[in-house]
């Protein structure tokens, strides 16, 4: 089973084999059961957890991207409902349409809880108070976020010529979060240098372990799992020994 791939009617995680809080198999070690959940169809509490904690990154990474870009020249983009699919063409485009997807996401997400909460959910022309306004609706509410239900949205096709109807609900939208801190983490990675460790995360299995230039610390960019360098090491040493138990 893929991530979001589990029948709605189920008491398990939406996220499947992406589940932060998945265990082995007690029959088969190298099969990965995700979590329970009390409600169905939406996120365990450690995938909720997870989201949670990106959503709180989400806006120190996007100021990030926004002073680098802002450093490699001006940057224009929009933070409109729809935004045209050939804006001006900024220095780098990969990094400034990450930008607008943030603040596209956020909002769409924002829109949900409002309507489920009943607040209002004010437009803003400027994408940093649009991210902000956005953020200040759902990084309380993930837990609300997480049990919408299914509606339809328009997304440009991956040719950039027309819309196309998707349809979407919390858990998506939820797993979506988590992707952009995952690749926001990254491109800020390539921007200031970042050295990534051969082994994978022992907490999430994904290969995003690195250290950022300059610091002390061994994270992880799938998850957002942290160790000292002496942590680390005892960690690897331990990981060696699982592998070699589950080979034998």
């Amino acid at each position: 089973m893929t991530g979001l791939d589990a029948p709605v009617t189920d008491h398990i995680c939406r996220a499947g084999d992406k589940c932060q809080g998945r265990q082995r198999d007690s029959k088969d070690r190298n099969v990965w059961v995700p979590a329970a959940t009390t409600v169905a169809n939406t996120l365990c509490d450690s995938c909720i957890s997870s989201v949670e904690q990106a959503v709180a990154t989400l806006w120190g990474h996007y100021m990030r991207l926004h002073h680098i870009l802002g450093e490699m020249g001006t940057v224009q983009h929009s933070a409109g409902k729809h935004p045209s699919p050939s804006p001006t063409v900024p220095i780098n485009v990969h990094h400034d349409a990450l930008m607008v997807e943030i603040v596209r996401t956020v909002d769409r997400c924002a829109e949900q809880v409002a309507d489920v909460l009943h607040m209002s959910n004010p437009e803003h022309e400027r994408p940093t108070a649009l991210l902000a306004a956005g953020l200040a609706i759902i990084e309380p509410n993930i837990r609300v976020l997480a049990q919408v239900g299914r509606f339809d949205a328009l997304e440009w096709k991956k040719g950039g010529e027309e819309y196309d109807t998707v349809e979407l609900d919390g858990p998506i939208l939820c797993m979506k979060l988590l992707d952009l801190r995952r690749r926001a983490r990254a491109c800020v990675g390539e921007l200031q240098g970042r050295d990534r460790m051969p082994v994978p995360c022992p907490r999430c299995e994904y290969s995003e372990l690195g250290r950022w230039h300059g610091s002390e610390v061994v994270n992880c960019n799938a998850c957002g799992s942290t160790w000292t360098n002496d942590d680390y090491k005892r960690m690897t040493m331990i990981l060696a020994d699982d592998y070699k138990e589950l080979a034998g």
